[in-house]
């Protein structure tokens, strides 16, 4: 088993948000909305190809562009675009990507013929990639809500790691509403690179987590989840 180290995915100083807008109920509105109104304190750089300026902050045409570093970005464009991204991503040396995008394995097989050549291209550049087709991540502690949904949770110590996005975001708003503090959340999507295995691997070290919560619809690998499960 190879130990995927995922710290700075969920602690990263610094994102970029790929196809973000203005344009409501746009995927690339939702997710850069939350994160600023979310009181996310690092830096955040808007990519758009379309506008100078998102939310008050200076947009840039593509991550090539953005002067300082990036440790995490979120893509929230078509997925005919996602691999081009994943590309500029290797020229500027970000190794941690949430796809927001759908269109892959999901939609037949075009879309898995996508969803290979990005899962190929980012195991072969050592990419942690998130997705495709996920809600995103939270980590309360930092203030960092980057999801679809708008769920803020109060700080604690409950982990979640969800199969199903919508799941995931009804937990978080469950936990909301009831006062549990939650830590981490993410939804693992398609799960093209990053499985359910690698963010409960993660999580069990992690000083923040004391319970980790799972919807699980299914493993590839059963014997890898039981031997990391036994861990805790």
């Amino acid at each position: 088993m190879v130990k995927k180290n995922l710290e700075t995915l969920f602690n990263p100083k610094s994102i970029a948000v790929v196809g973000a807008t203005e344009r409501k109920l746009k995927w690339g509105s939702i997710v850069i909305s939350n994160i600023l109104y979310g009181g996310y304190k690092g830096t955040v750089y808007p990519v758009s190809s379309t506008s100078e300026s998102v939310y008050g902050l200076k947009a840039y045409k593509s991550l090539k562009d953005i002067p300082g570093r990036v440790d995490v970005v979120f893509i929230a464009t078509p997925a005919i675009t996602v691999l081009n991204i994943l590309h500029e991503c290797v020229d500027k040396e970000i190794h941690n990507v949430v796809v927001i995008s759908s269109g892959f394995s999901e939609v037949g097989d075009d879309g898995v013929r996508l969803e290979k050549e990005v899962t190929d291209f980012a195991m072969m550049h050592s990419i942690n990639l998130v997705g495709p087709n996920t809600m995103g991540l939270s980590n309360v502690k930092i203030s960092l809500f980057a999801t679809g949904g708008h769920p803020r949770p109060k700080f604690g110590g409950i982990s979640i790691i969800a199969q199903s996005g919508n799941v995931g975001n009804q937990i978080m708003l469950w936990a909301e509403l009831e006062g549990f503090g939650i830590s981490k959340f993410v939804g693992s999507g398609n799960e093209a690179v990053l499985r359910v295995e690698d963010y409960l691997e993660y999580l069990n070290c992690d000083d923040d987590t004391s319970v980790i919560l799972i919807y699980l619809e299914g493993v590839d690998d059963g014997r890898k989840f039981l031997d990391i499960a036994k861990t805790r």
